[in-house]
């Protein structure tokens, strides 16, 4: 089966997931990557334009935005519909600032597949918490030396070390701890290789 991996990334979180996927469907027999990158700039044109349309399944990453994938990704679901470059499934995976919550994703997943064109089958999707910027962190601190009383700056204090784990469980053990979907970016690899692999067919 032909397949293309595209991503958009701000921090660095999703294109660390691109890569385990990449890693991860790599390894099976029978498959071939016809695209593995950041969402193009510009028009859809030529040998790129050819590398989507041969593509079976895309695997499309992103970052959250408002409630949503980013507008990286979504200009590109535009542009395969535009063009008629579109793979009929795809598999949707994201990272989201704020973690712990499976509804919340699945909100982000709804939101991103109502922009796909509808012959597009939405075969299976995958969200995590990511790693947050260490000025997050900074703001709500300050906002609870101001008011130590502030529940929501706590609990976004709190959120932020809860995603502490991304990048920092080097060895593969540690991905097959319990509880990876929302234990950070790098505790979430079991649960996406395994999402993989199931929407792969084994």
């Amino acid at each position: 089966m032909k397949y293309a991996i595209v991503y958009s990334s701000r921090t660095g979180n999703t294109r660390q997931l691109a890569e385990k996927a990449f890693e991860v469907l790599g390894e099976r027999e029978g498959g071939e990557c016809v695209y593995f990158g950041e969402v193009p700039a510009g028009p859809l044109e030529g040998a790129t334009a050819q590398r989507f349309r041969e593509a079976e399944i895309l695997y499309a990453g992103f970052w959250t935005d408002k409630g949503n994938a980013d507008s990286g990704i979504l200009s590109l679901f535009k542009e395969l519909g535009k063009t008629d470059n579109m793979p009929p499934e795809i598999i949707l995976f994201g990272t989201a600032g704020f973690g712990a919550d499976q509804t919340y994703y699945d909100r982000i997943i709804q939101a991103a597949a109502c922009e796909l064109p509808e012959s597009v089958k939405l075969k299976a999707s995958f969200m995590c918490q990511g790693k947050m910027q260490q000025g997050v962190l900074e703001r709500y601190r300050s906002m609870l030396e101001a008011n130590p009383q502030d529940g929501r700056a706590k609990l976004m204090v709190d959120n932020y070390h809860a995603a502490l784990t991304y990048g920092r469980l080097s060895t593969f053990s540690y991905l097959f701890r319990p509880g990876c979907w929302h234990g950070g970016i790098a505790l979430c690899y079991r649960a996406l290789i395994f999402s993989l692999r199931d929407a792969a067919g084994g």
